[in-house]
């Protein structure tokens, strides 16, 4: 029920509790530019072009096996995205949780719910780093375009 009552709370397109910086970070994972970011970060290290080729590669299959697994859990158990579940609440078999059929979401996406797609696949990717280069102490910049959401306020994070 407190899952239920803070995602309608925050998760909503007008919440009147989530923080502006709450709402550019939503906005910024949205569009950011990931493939850049990992692009950016082999020059940063400077890397030659054998190791980035094998850098890419361990990413993006670490990236390609969290997504299998990830997306077969997603169909396997459905969990409904909370556009659905708030506005059909009554059909949720809980009684305590009351629909909102004019409830929308700040963003949506077209998957399941669970588990979440940004922790399979940025863990994946983190834990990749953080091998690759032998600590977990790696710093990098991702960027994101004001051309893909001009709401965006923040393009880069580091």
């Amino acid at each position: 029920m407190e899952d239920f009552i803070e995602t309608r709370d925050y998760g909503a397109a007008n919440s009147t509790v989530r923080t502006p910086e709450q709402t550019d970070i939503a906005y910024f994972w949205q569009i950011v530019d990931i493939h850049k970011g990992f692009v950016d970060l082999a020059i940063s290290q400077g890397l030659d072009t054998v190791k980035t080729a094998r850098f890419m590669a361990m990413i993006y299959t670490a990236a390609a096996d969290a997504n299998i697994a990830g997306y077969a859990t997603k169909y396997h158990y459905r969990a409904w995205r909370p556009r659905t579940a708030i506005p059909q609440a009554l059909d949720d078999g809980n009684p305590d949780t009351d629909p909102d059929p004019n409830w929308t979401p700040l963003i949506s996406v077209n998957h399941p719910e669970y588990p979440s797609a940004h922790a399979f696949n940025s863990t994946a990717q983190t834990d990749t780093i953080a091998r690759f280069f032998g600590t977990n102490k790696v710093t990098w910049t991702l960027t994101a375009s004001k051309a893909a959401n001009p709401l965006l306020v923040k393009e880069s994070r580091t």
